[in-house]
């Protein structure tokens, strides 16, 4: 069973190593981690072409820390929080940077032995500190679903959307949205 874990849904790897890569809106990503029990631990690099899943086109780089906990797993139904906290740079128009703070909480409803579907709620938040200081607080809603095709070998969709609030002295609210397909390899 060690070598079934999720790699996107409620479910940590237990133990081990894995690669993940993903493709779509707003970008391109590549993560390691490492299995510690209850615990992953790992790094991701993410080139985006959009700002931080604001449909606008904008490229940057994001370096971060993977955190995921597990809090539930009953063999059917799977909890996980994950803090991913790191740094952002994008480059069109004039260089921003800022301070990457997210924090999600993915339930894993597993269908069989080789599906699983995935219900998340995502809070991406940053200060954004060059050239001016602000607060991104985005609340996405969404899911997705991974297929495994053999012990080491998955197949993922994961998707989320909705209100992305810019605070300043004012306050913008966009709509910001990621899909993204992507391919785990467990080592």
């Amino acid at each position: 069973e060690e070598a079934r874990r999720k790699k996107v849904g409620g479910k940590v790897l237990g133990s081990g190593d894995a690669l993940m890569a993903q493709f779509g809106w707003p970008g391109i990503s590549v993560d390691y981690r490492h299995g510690l029990g209850k615990l992953d631990l790992g790094g991701r690099f993410t080139f985006n072409y959009g700002f931080e899943g604001i449909p606008t086109i904008n490229p940057g780089i994001k370096l971060q820390g993977v955190l995921r906990l597990s809090v539930l797993d009953t063999g059917k139904v799977s909890l996980a929080l994950q803090f991913d906290p790191g740094f952002a740079f994008y480059f069109r128009d004039y260089f921003r940077m800022a301070i990457l703070m997210p924090v999600a909480a993915i339930l894993g409803i597993h269908v069989g032995d080789a599906i699983a579907i995935h219900l998340g709620f995502d809070m991406p938040m940053a200060v954004f500190i060059v050239p001016t200081t602000y607060f991104e607080l985005p609340f996405q809603f969404g899911g997705g679903l991974e297929y495994r095709v053999d012990s080491h070998l998955s197949l993922t969709l994961d998707t989320r959307f909705g209100p992305d609030l810019l605070i300043n002295r004012w306050t913008d609210t966009y709509f910001s949205f990621k899909t993204l397909v992507g391919i785990g390899y467990r080592l």
